[in-house]
C-alpha cells in the first residue's frame, strides 16, 4: 500500500539512508498523485479525508526530496573538491 511506501520513506530517512530513502519517496508521491487519482473511488464523499492526507504527505515528502536532493549535490560537490585536492582538511 501507499502508507507502506511513506512508512518505508520515513524510516529510511531518519537513518540517514537518503539513497534508498529517495526512492520509496519518489514511488510514494508517483502513487499518491498519478495511479491513486485513476481509481473510480477516488472522488467519492467517503475517502475525502484519505484524498487529503494523501496530499498533504505528498506535498511534505517532497519537500523533503528536495531538500535530499540540495544535500545530496552539496556531498558531492565536497567530495569532487576533496579529490581534486580542493578540499580543506
Amino acid at each position: 500500500t501507499n502508507e507502506a511506501l511513506l512508512s518505508l520513506f520515513s524510516t529510511l530517512y531518519e537513518k540517514d539512508q537518503f539513497s534508498v530513502a529517495y526512492a520509496a519517496g519518489v514511488k510514494f508521491v508517483e502513487v499518491a498523485l498519478l495511479q491513486i487519482p485513476q481509481n473510480g473511488y477516488f472522488k467519492s464523499k467517503k475517502y475525502r479525508k484519505q484524498r487529503t492526507k494523501s496530499a498533504v504527505d505528498a506535498l511534505r515528502v517532497t519537500k523533503l526530496l528536495g531538500g535530499m536532493v540540495d544535500e545530496m549535490e552539496e556531498d558531492e560537490e565536497t567530495s569532487k573538491n576533496n579529490c581534486d585536492g580542493n578540499g580543506t582538511s
